[in-house]
């Protein structure tokens, strides 16, 4: 389960996960933030070895603009890795699937302007550590047809 912990309005929140078992026993709850606001949006089991998690963050209180955010944790809730791809404009994922060679296939958005019904989709492709695999492309401008590579 996936949700967030805010303390006030000005302070981050932070991710908050729990993890039960198929009873729905609590098993764990970690909170995963720091000096960041980070959202997740999506989540995706790797096997039996844990979880893949997809969504923004936001440092510096928002100052700047946000990042589309990867990050892995074991079955226990422990960060294994974390991955931030900076945009110029503010971004976020919000879909995550495993990929059958090992990697991951992020989808988003980024809003290059301050019209919030101007979104550019954005799709990223990694390797199993959350590198951007460059041989993957894709170029999707609002209100243009999609164009991927690779």
């Amino acid at each position: 389960m996936a949700g967030i912990s805010e303390f006030s309005s000005y302070y981050p929140h932070d991710l908050y996960l729990l993890g039960t078992d198929a009873e729905g026993t609590e098993l764990w709850s970690k909170s995963y933030g720091g000096e960041a606001r980070i959202k997740g949006f999506s989540l995706d089991a790797v096997g039996e070895e844990g979880y893949i998690i997809a969504g923004n963050r936001e440092t510096y209180f928002g100052f700047y603009p946000s990042d589309f955010y990867l990050f892995r944790i074991d079955n226990q809730g422990i960060k294994l890795w974390d991955r931030a791809f900076a945009n110029e404009f503010p971004a976020t994922a919000r879909s995550i699937v495993a990929t059958q060679d090992g990697g991951y296939l992020i989808a988003g958005y980024a809003q290059p302007t301050d019209d919030e019904t101007t979104q550019d989709a954005q799709l990223i492709k990694t390797d199993a550590l959350g590198n951007i695999d460059t041989t993957f492309q894709a170029i999707i401008e609002n209100n243009s047809p999609l164009a991927c590579f690779g």
